[in-house]
């Protein structure tokens, strides 16, 4: 199986991303090394691609995506699952709609209405959930692995699955310089862990520079989401 050109295009429309930001933040900076961009809940390399082609600096690109279906020709994929442990965890595919929905928390999956419209949406009715073990390691130890010190860009979109990512960095967060990261969790709950979120980023001099709610999302769902970009404070005086 690979993800098809119709999961591409439907990907691509619904992006919400601050590429433009997080670019000329980039080249305006005084940066004149490699840099190391980081896109963990890559799906098909959208991010990457875009933010490839408008910046100009060179630049290390590790993508990760627990999805095993996926096939990219031009970065070099690890379809591994980032999480606070390394271990082996349950990944659940989302069979008829799989750019969304698909992760280790099954946040959207339990939402009826959620399942429900976007199955309606992508006419794969019948189409169901798909659960795989998928082994997990933390960002922290990516890094040590590989020797990598710094992070120039941390991008992260994992479905609700994302203070848990956070926390697998709390290493490599101190040297890292842009953060671009989804927030997902029920409407009655996202309040409470976006406070969260935020406090511990506080923790290591990230201010918060701009938020993007993502409507499609919310719409005839109990969930709610939103995209926000963090800058290192001493990046944004570099």
């Amino acid at each position: 199986m690979r993800e098809s050109v119709k999961y591409n295009f439907i990907n691509r429309y619904f992006q919400n991303s601050f590429t433009n930001e997080i670019c000329k933040i980039i080249n305006n900076s005084k940066i004149n090394k490699k840099i190391n961009i980081f896109d963990i809940g890559s799906y098909l390399g959208n991010f990457s691609r875009e933010i490839k082609q408008k910046i100009n600096k060179k630049a290390n690109f590790y993508l990760f995506d627990p999805n095993p279906y996926i096939k990219l020709n031009d970065f070099n994929y690890n379809c591994l699952g980032i999480s606070n442990r390394i271990s082996k965890k349950n990944y659940y595919y989302n069979s008829f709609f799989p750019s969304s929905g698909s992760g280790f928390n099954k946040i959207a999956m339990n939402d009826f209405f959620w399942n429900l419209s976007r199955k309606l949406v992508t006419f794969n009715i019948f189409k169901k959930l798909i659960k795989i073990k998928i082994k997990t390691i933390t960002l922290d130890n990516f890094c040590k692995k590989k020797k990598i010190n710094k992070i120039e860009l941390l991008k992260i979109d994992t479905e609700g699955h994302e203070f848990d990512v956070l926390k697998s960095a709390q290493k490599i967060l101190k040297n890292t310089k842009i953060i671009q990261l989804e927030i997902m969790d029920k409407k009655k709950f996202f309040k409470k862990k976006f406070i969260r979120i935020n406090n511990f980023l506080l923790k290591y001099n990230f201010k918060l520079l701009k938020v993007k709610n993502i409507w499609s999302i919310s719409i005839l769902s109990n969930l709610k989401a939103i995209d926000v970009l963090y800058v290192n404070k001493n990046f944004l005086t570099s």
